[in-house]
Protein backbone atom coordinates (compact mmCIF):
# COMPACT_ATOMS: atom_id res chain seq x y z
CA UNK A 1 0.00 0.00 0.00
CA UNK A 2 0.85 3.50 -0.84
CA UNK A 3 0.95 5.06 2.94
CA UNK A 4 2.24 8.77 1.80
CA UNK A 5 -1.32 10.36 1.23
CA UNK A 6 -2.50 8.80 4.75
CA UNK A 7 0.80 9.66 6.84
CA UNK A 8 0.71 13.28 5.70
CA UNK A 9 -2.77 13.98 6.60
CA UNK A 10 -2.72 11.78 9.65
CA UNK A 11 0.82 11.38 11.12
CA UNK A 12 1.31 14.81 13.19
CA UNK A 13 -1.73 13.61 15.06
CA UNK A 14 -0.21 10.11 16.33
CA UNK A 15 3.72 11.75 16.81
CA UNK A 16 2.31 14.72 18.49
CA UNK A 17 4.00 17.42 15.82
CA UNK A 18 0.19 18.60 14.97
CA UNK A 19 0.55 20.44 18.49
CA UNK A 20 3.85 22.11 18.42
CA UNK A 21 3.73 25.56 20.10
CA UNK A 22 0.30 24.36 22.30
CA UNK A 23 0.52 23.22 25.97
CA UNK A 24 -0.05 19.84 24.33
CA UNK A 25 3.35 19.85 22.45
CA UNK A 26 4.17 16.32 21.62
CA UNK A 27 1.50 14.73 22.67
CA UNK A 28 -0.67 12.75 20.63
CA UNK A 29 -3.77 11.71 19.93
CA UNK A 30 -5.76 9.10 22.40
CA UNK A 31 -7.93 7.04 19.99
CA UNK A 32 -8.90 7.42 16.02
CA UNK A 33 -11.38 4.94 14.17
CA UNK A 34 -9.61 3.17 11.71
CA UNK A 35 -11.94 3.11 8.34
CA UNK A 36 -12.90 -0.82 8.49
CA UNK A 37 -16.83 -1.52 8.48
CA UNK A 38 -18.84 -4.09 7.00
CA UNK A 39 -18.63 -2.28 3.39
CA UNK A 40 -14.71 -1.61 3.90
CA UNK A 41 -12.06 -2.74 2.26
CA UNK A 42 -14.72 -4.86 0.25
CA UNK A 43 -18.33 -3.82 -0.17
CA UNK A 44 -20.72 -6.01 0.69
CA UNK A 45 -22.59 -6.13 -2.46
CA UNK A 46 -19.49 -7.84 -3.39
CA UNK A 47 -18.07 -10.12 -0.68
CA UNK A 48 -21.74 -11.12 0.65
CA UNK A 49 -23.93 -13.82 -0.94
CA UNK A 50 -27.16 -12.76 0.49
CA UNK A 51 -27.03 -9.15 -0.44
CA UNK A 52 -30.23 -7.76 -1.21
CA UNK A 53 -31.45 -4.38 -2.28
CA UNK A 54 -34.46 -4.44 0.19
CA UNK A 55 -33.89 -4.84 4.05
CA UNK A 56 -36.86 -6.48 4.54
CA UNK A 57 -35.95 -9.28 1.86
CA UNK A 58 -32.93 -10.15 3.94
CA UNK A 59 -34.55 -12.37 6.36
CA UNK A 60 -35.87 -15.05 3.49
CA UNK A 61 -32.93 -15.51 2.40
CA UNK A 62 -29.81 -15.58 4.94
CA UNK A 63 -28.10 -18.17 6.63
CA UNK A 64 -25.27 -17.57 9.12
CA UNK A 65 -23.14 -14.58 9.30
CA UNK A 66 -19.69 -16.53 9.03
CA UNK A 67 -21.28 -18.71 6.23
CA UNK A 68 -22.35 -15.37 4.17
CA UNK A 69 -19.01 -13.52 3.46
CA UNK A 70 -16.67 -14.99 0.78
CA UNK A 71 -13.61 -15.86 1.37
CA UNK A 72 -11.72 -13.20 -0.38
CA UNK A 73 -13.75 -11.03 1.72
CA UNK A 74 -12.67 -11.98 4.68
CA UNK A 75 -9.10 -12.76 3.54
CA UNK A 76 -9.05 -9.21 2.45
CA UNK A 77 -9.79 -7.63 5.42
CA UNK A 78 -7.60 -9.44 7.31
CA UNK A 79 -4.58 -8.77 4.87
CA UNK A 80 -5.27 -4.81 4.83
CA UNK A 81 -5.78 -4.66 9.35
CA UNK A 82 -2.50 -6.60 9.65
CA UNK A 83 -0.87 -4.06 7.35
CA UNK A 84 -2.45 -1.12 9.17
CA UNK A 85 -0.86 -2.69 12.43
CA UNK A 86 2.90 -2.54 10.59
CA UNK A 87 2.78 0.54 9.61
CA UNK A 88 1.58 1.94 12.84
CA UNK A 89 4.28 -0.30 14.54
CA UNK A 90 6.78 0.62 11.99
CA UNK A 91 5.62 4.24 12.55
CA UNK A 92 6.35 4.05 16.17
CA UNK A 93 2.52 5.43 16.76
CA UNK A 94 2.53 3.29 20.49
CA UNK A 95 0.46 6.17 22.29
CA UNK A 96 -2.50 5.81 20.23
CA UNK A 97 -4.92 3.28 20.84
CA UNK A 98 -6.71 2.58 16.95
CA UNK A 99 -10.30 1.42 16.93
CA UNK A 100 -11.59 -1.05 14.98
CA UNK A 101 -15.56 -0.15 15.48
CA UNK A 102 -18.18 -0.57 13.18
CA UNK A 103 -21.10 1.70 13.87
CA UNK A 104 -23.75 1.37 10.81
CA UNK A 105 -27.56 0.23 11.20
CA UNK A 106 -29.96 -1.47 9.06
CA UNK A 107 -32.21 1.76 9.95
CA UNK A 108 -30.26 3.25 7.13
CA UNK A 109 -31.22 0.63 4.64
CA UNK A 110 -34.80 0.63 5.73
CA UNK A 111 -38.22 1.55 3.79
CA UNK A 112 -38.97 4.73 5.20
CA UNK A 113 -42.58 6.18 4.12
CA UNK A 114 -41.48 10.15 4.45
CA UNK A 115 -39.16 9.36 1.36
CA UNK A 116 -41.28 7.15 -0.42
CA UNK A 117 -38.27 4.63 -0.98
CA UNK A 118 -35.61 2.52 0.95
CA UNK A 119 -32.33 3.88 2.12
CA UNK A 120 -28.62 3.33 0.88
CA UNK A 121 -27.43 1.72 4.17
CA UNK A 122 -24.92 -0.87 3.70
CA UNK A 123 -25.15 -2.78 7.15
CA UNK A 124 -28.09 -5.62 7.62
CA UNK A 125 -27.45 -5.35 11.24
CA UNK A 126 -27.54 -3.25 14.41
CA UNK A 127 -23.89 -2.92 14.31
CA UNK A 128 -23.96 0.22 16.76
CA UNK A 129 -26.31 -0.19 19.58
CA UNK A 130 -27.08 -4.38 18.82
CA UNK A 131 -30.16 -5.59 19.95
CA UNK A 132 -31.19 -9.01 18.27
CA UNK A 133 -29.31 -11.82 18.32
CA UNK A 134 -27.90 -11.75 14.49
CA UNK A 135 -26.36 -7.95 15.30
CA UNK A 136 -24.32 -9.44 18.31
CA UNK A 137 -23.06 -12.24 15.87
CA UNK A 138 -22.01 -10.22 13.25
CA UNK A 139 -19.96 -8.06 15.76
CA UNK A 140 -18.67 -11.43 16.86
CA UNK A 141 -17.87 -12.29 13.24
CA UNK A 142 -16.01 -9.27 12.24
CA UNK A 143 -14.44 -9.07 16.01
CA UNK A 144 -12.91 -12.62 15.18
CA UNK A 145 -11.59 -11.06 11.90
CA UNK A 146 -9.74 -8.74 13.76
CA UNK A 147 -8.32 -11.24 16.45
CA UNK A 148 -6.91 -13.48 13.23
CA UNK A 149 -5.64 -10.10 11.87
CA UNK A 150 -3.44 -9.28 14.63
CA UNK A 151 -2.51 -12.89 15.74
CA UNK A 152 -5.01 -12.08 19.18
CA UNK A 153 -5.28 -9.24 21.09
CA UNK A 154 -3.04 -5.89 20.25
CA UNK A 155 -1.78 -3.76 22.63
CA UNK A 156 -2.53 -0.69 20.20
CA UNK A 157 -5.63 -1.70 17.94
CA UNK A 158 -8.92 -2.39 19.76
CA UNK A 159 -12.19 -3.82 18.75
CA UNK A 160 -14.75 -1.57 20.11
CA UNK A 161 -18.49 -1.90 20.13
CA UNK A 162 -21.45 0.51 21.85
CA UNK A 163 -24.08 -1.27 23.84
CA UNK A 164 -26.88 0.35 24.64
CA UNK A 165 -28.23 -3.29 25.78
CA UNK A 166 -25.41 -5.02 27.45
CA UNK A 167 -27.46 -7.54 28.85
CA UNK A 168 -28.80 -9.19 25.18
CA UNK A 169 -25.35 -10.32 24.34
CA UNK A 170 -25.13 -13.25 26.42
CA UNK A 171 -21.84 -15.19 26.02
CA UNK A 172 -21.93 -13.83 22.27
CA UNK A 173 -19.07 -11.33 22.72
CA UNK A 174 -17.05 -13.62 25.16
CA UNK A 175 -13.00 -12.69 25.14
CA UNK A 176 -13.54 -10.74 21.59
CA UNK A 177 -14.57 -7.26 23.48
CA UNK A 178 -11.26 -4.68 23.86
CA UNK A 179 -13.66 -1.99 24.59
CA UNK A 180 -17.05 -1.82 25.66
CA UNK A 181 -18.99 1.67 25.45
CA UNK A 182 -21.99 1.03 27.35
CA UNK A 183 -24.54 3.27 27.93
CA UNK A 184 -26.68 4.33 31.32
CA UNK A 185 -23.95 2.55 33.04
CA UNK A 186 -25.14 4.72 36.41
CA UNK A 187 -28.10 1.95 36.35
CA UNK A 188 -26.97 -0.44 39.04
CA UNK A 189 -28.20 -3.54 37.65
CA UNK A 190 -26.29 -2.87 34.67
CA UNK A 191 -23.09 -1.73 36.39
CA UNK A 192 -22.78 -5.15 37.97
CA UNK A 193 -23.29 -7.10 34.42
CA UNK A 194 -20.99 -5.05 32.43
CA UNK A 195 -18.22 -4.83 36.04
CA UNK A 196 -18.60 -8.44 35.89
CA UNK A 197 -17.61 -9.01 32.12
CA UNK A 198 -15.01 -6.26 32.07
CA UNK A 199 -12.97 -7.79 34.76
CA UNK A 200 -13.73 -11.98 33.58
CA UNK A 201 -12.32 -10.70 30.26
CA UNK A 202 -9.92 -7.89 30.57
CA UNK A 203 -12.34 -5.49 29.02
CA UNK A 204 -11.67 -1.66 28.75
CA UNK A 205 -15.13 0.20 30.16
CA UNK A 206 -16.35 3.74 28.83
CA UNK A 207 -19.61 5.09 28.76
CA UNK A 208 -21.87 7.22 26.75
CA UNK A 209 -24.67 9.75 27.24
CA UNK A 210 -26.08 13.42 27.10
CA UNK A 211 -24.07 16.39 28.39
CA UNK A 212 -25.87 18.34 30.48
CA UNK A 213 -28.62 20.84 29.37
CA UNK A 214 -28.31 24.51 29.39
CA UNK A 215 -30.90 25.07 32.34
CA UNK A 216 -28.81 22.76 34.27
CA UNK A 217 -25.65 23.71 36.48
CA UNK A 218 -22.57 23.00 34.37
CA UNK A 219 -20.93 21.00 37.80
CA UNK A 220 -23.05 17.92 36.63
CA UNK A 221 -19.91 17.23 34.09
CA UNK A 222 -17.73 18.19 37.22
CA UNK A 223 -20.00 15.85 39.27
CA UNK A 224 -20.40 12.76 36.58
CA UNK A 225 -16.53 12.57 35.87
CA UNK A 226 -15.37 12.04 39.08
CA UNK A 227 -19.00 9.52 40.08
CA UNK A 228 -17.76 7.43 36.98
CA UNK A 229 -14.12 7.63 37.81
CA UNK A 230 -15.09 6.50 41.15
CA UNK A 231 -17.06 3.71 40.02
CA UNK A 232 -13.60 2.71 37.63
CA UNK A 233 -15.19 3.64 34.54
CA UNK A 234 -12.01 3.84 32.78
CA UNK A 235 -13.77 6.91 29.71
CA UNK A 236 -17.04 9.22 28.84
CA UNK A 237 -18.31 9.69 25.79
CA UNK A 238 -20.56 12.44 25.27
CA UNK A 239 -23.30 11.57 22.62
CA UNK A 240 -22.66 13.61 19.67
CA UNK A 241 -20.42 16.71 20.30
CA UNK A 242 -21.15 18.90 17.11
CA UNK A 243 -24.08 20.82 16.60
CA UNK A 244 -25.53 22.71 13.17
CA UNK A 245 -25.79 26.89 13.90
CA UNK A 246 -29.29 26.33 14.84
CA UNK A 247 -27.81 25.37 18.03
CA UNK A 248 -27.13 29.06 18.63
CA UNK A 249 -31.05 28.97 19.32
CA UNK A 250 -32.03 26.10 20.07
CA UNK A 251 -30.93 24.09 23.30
CA UNK A 252 -29.65 20.72 23.15
CA UNK A 253 -27.81 18.68 24.92
CA UNK A 254 -26.14 17.15 22.21
CA UNK A 255 -23.35 20.13 21.78
CA UNK A 256 -20.10 21.10 23.08
CA UNK A 257 -18.74 23.07 19.98
CA UNK A 258 -20.56 25.27 18.09
CA UNK A 259 -20.12 26.82 14.90
CA UNK A 260 -18.09 30.04 14.58
CA UNK A 261 -19.73 30.98 11.40
CA UNK A 262 -23.21 32.70 12.96
CA UNK A 263 -21.18 34.57 15.31
CA UNK A 264 -17.66 35.42 12.85
CA UNK A 265 -15.34 33.00 13.77
CA UNK A 266 -13.94 31.10 11.55
CA UNK A 267 -13.49 27.29 13.46
CA UNK A 268 -15.38 26.31 16.07
CA UNK A 269 -16.33 27.81 19.57
CA UNK A 270 -15.99 25.75 23.04
CA UNK A 271 -18.84 25.93 25.04
CA UNK A 272 -19.83 25.95 28.67
CA UNK A 273 -20.15 22.34 28.74
CA UNK A 274 -17.27 21.69 27.39
CA UNK A 275 -15.16 23.84 30.06
CA UNK A 276 -16.81 22.26 32.56
CA UNK A 277 -15.90 18.61 31.36
CA UNK A 278 -11.98 19.69 31.33
CA UNK A 279 -12.61 21.10 34.94
CA UNK A 280 -14.17 17.42 35.60
CA UNK A 281 -10.73 15.69 33.85
CA UNK A 282 -8.74 18.02 36.41
CA UNK A 283 -10.33 17.20 38.92
CA UNK A 284 -10.15 13.25 38.10
CA UNK A 285 -6.41 14.05 38.33
CA UNK A 286 -6.18 14.96 41.33
CA UNK A 287 -7.43 11.40 42.76
CA UNK A 288 -5.17 9.61 39.89
CA UNK A 289 -1.94 11.86 41.53
CA UNK A 290 -3.53 10.98 45.10
CA UNK A 291 -3.57 7.45 44.39
CA UNK A 292 -0.11 7.02 42.54
CA UNK A 293 1.43 8.79 45.46
CA UNK A 294 0.02 6.37 48.33
CA UNK A 295 1.15 3.30 45.69
CA UNK A 296 -2.74 2.40 45.07
CA UNK A 297 -4.01 0.17 42.78
CA UNK A 298 -7.08 1.41 40.04
CA UNK A 299 -9.85 0.16 42.47
CA UNK A 300 -8.44 1.43 45.46
CA UNK A 301 -7.85 4.65 44.13
CA UNK A 302 -11.61 4.58 43.22
CA UNK A 303 -12.39 3.70 46.85
CA UNK A 304 -10.09 6.58 48.29
CA UNK A 305 -11.85 8.75 45.63
CA UNK A 306 -15.13 7.92 46.90
CA UNK A 307 -14.61 8.34 50.25
CA UNK A 308 -13.09 11.76 49.63
CA UNK A 309 -16.12 12.53 48.00
CA UNK A 310 -18.97 11.45 50.50
CA UNK A 311 -16.83 13.06 53.07
CA UNK A 312 -16.77 16.52 51.64
CA UNK A 313 -20.64 16.39 50.59
CA UNK A 314 -19.84 16.82 46.89
CA UNK A 315 -22.85 14.87 45.92
CA UNK A 316 -25.55 12.11 47.25
CA UNK A 317 -24.83 8.23 47.13
CA UNK A 318 -26.10 6.71 43.83
CA UNK A 319 -29.94 5.83 44.00
CA UNK A 320 -30.96 2.20 42.36
CA UNK A 321 -32.13 4.37 39.01
CA UNK A 322 -28.73 6.36 38.72
CA UNK A 323 -26.44 8.91 40.22
CA UNK A 324 -28.10 11.47 41.64
CA UNK A 325 -26.57 14.87 41.96
CA UNK A 326 -28.22 17.53 44.73
CA UNK A 327 -27.09 20.41 45.95
CA UNK A 328 -24.10 20.87 43.92
CA UNK A 329 -22.46 23.96 44.39
CA UNK A 330 -18.93 25.02 43.54
CA UNK A 331 -17.87 25.71 46.97
CA UNK A 332 -17.88 21.48 47.50
CA UNK A 333 -16.01 20.97 44.66
CA UNK A 334 -13.62 23.33 46.08
CA UNK A 335 -13.52 21.68 49.05
CA UNK A 336 -13.02 18.31 47.67
CA UNK A 337 -9.38 19.97 45.67
CA UNK A 338 -8.37 21.51 48.46
CA UNK A 339 -8.58 18.34 50.67
CA UNK A 340 -6.88 16.08 48.24
CA UNK A 341 -4.13 18.70 47.68
CA UNK A 342 -3.40 18.82 50.90
CA UNK A 343 -2.89 15.09 50.79
CA UNK A 344 -0.51 15.24 47.86
CA UNK A 345 1.58 18.40 49.28
CA UNK A 346 2.40 15.77 52.79
CA UNK A 347 5.49 14.58 52.98
CA UNK A 348 6.50 11.50 51.39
Amino acid sequence: ADWSGFDRRFGPLFDGSAFAGTPRAGVPIDHFYLPFQENWPVPVAEGYKWYVDKFEEHWKVCGPVEEGFSREYQETWKAVLADFARHIKQKGWTRTRFQVYLNNKYYYRMYRRDRKGHGYGSSFWLLDEPHFADDFLALAFFAGLTRQALGGRSEHIVFRADLSRPMLQRDILDGLLDLNVASRYSYLSRRRLVDGRRYRFGETLWTYGGLSRVNESALEEEARALRFYVSTVDGFVPWLTLGGESAWQEPTDTIAFYPGKPVGIDGCVPSLRLKACRRGEQDVEYLWLWGKKQGLDRRAIADLGAAALEQTGCFQPSARQGFRFSDLNYELFESFRRAVAGELGQPE
